[in-house]
C-alpha cells in the first residue's frame, strides 16, 4: 500500500528537531483527490485481508476449543 504522495509528505518533514512539529495533517494524506478517500483506503484493507485470508492457514476457534 505504497503511495507516491505519503514518501513526499514524510520526506518534507525529515529535517525535523526534537520538540518540532510536523507541517503535515493525516487530511493531507487522505486528500480525497489524490487518493480517493478513505473508501478506497478500506477497499484495499478489505482486498488485502482477503488475499491474505485465502493464503494463510488461520486456525479457527472452534479447532482452538478441541484441542485444548
Amino acid at each position: 500500500f505504497y503511495k507516491k504522495s505519503w514518501e513526499e509528505a514524510f520526506a518534507f518533514n525529515s529535517s525535523l528537531n526534537v520538540g518540532e512539529a510536523p507541517e503535515w495533517h493525516p487530511y493531507d494524506i487522505m486528500d480525497e483527490e489524490q487518493t480517493g478517500g478513505v473508501n478506497d483506503l478500506l477497499n484495499e484493507i478489505r482486498n488485502f485481508l482477503e488475499v491474505f485470508q485465502s493464503k494463510v492457514l488461520i486456525p479457527s476457534e472452534e479447532n482452538n476449543n478441541n484441542n485444548s
